[in-house]
């Protein structure tokens, strides 16, 4: 938008200029050259026009928006929308802000282990974080459907585990989702 506000003030410029220079006289049969009103006119009318056009294009180049704005199409409705958002403007629905600075990576099953062999144990809080990360994605809906919509991933994870951690990681993440939907009161009743 501010690419065609500088367009069109370099438009209104180049027409001001031009009518500025426009000739207003006319030659008459002595061959001297007077002014003509009409002519007269006609300039000033071209000059207000290029005035006009500069002042449009100045306002439309300082308050519009700028291309450097970095927009988004809404998971939900496909509108475009800030990087940044939480809530889509159009729809209303939470979306995760995108953040090109640091890209997310995908966990893997030993993010969530804590220690080797016969000794790891679930690390807790990276348990709790991909809860977090889940109920933020699907706040409406319930612990089950979370699972069951993110069970591809769920089984990625546990195949990077020992056994032993692999086996309870279901019922933690899952009591982590629960505990969470109470916390954030997004549970359905």
């Amino acid at each position: 938008m501010k690419k065609w506000g500088w367009g069109l003030l370099a438009v209104g410029l180049v027409w001001a200029f031009i009518a500025f220079n426009m000739d207003v006289t006319v030659l008459t049969e002595s061959g001297s050259r007077v002014n003509n009103l009409g002519l007269i006119a006609s300039r000033q009318n071209h000059i207000f026009i290029g005035a006009f056009i500069v002042l449009c294009g100045l306002l439309v180049a300082l308050l519009g928006k700028g291309d450097s704005e970095k927009q988004v199409k809404c998971p939900f409705c496909a509108e475009l929308i800030s990087a940044e958002a939480r809530k889509c403007k159009h729809c209303g629905s939470a979306v995760e802000p995108a953040n090109e600075a640091a890209p997310e990576q995908e966990p893997v099953g030993a993010d969530f282990v804590i220690g080797e062999g016969e000794s790891a144990e679930l690390n807790r809080e990276a348990v709790k974080a991909l809860a977090a990360r889940y109920v933020s994605r699907m706040p409406r809906q319930q612990a089950g459907e979370i699972m069951t919509s993110n069970q591809q991933e769920i089984s990625k994870l546990r195949a990077g585990m020992p056994q032993s951690c692999a086996e309870r990681f279901d019922a933690a993440l899952e009591s982590e989702l629960t505990a969470l939907q109470h916390v954030w009161g997004s549970a359905k009743p």
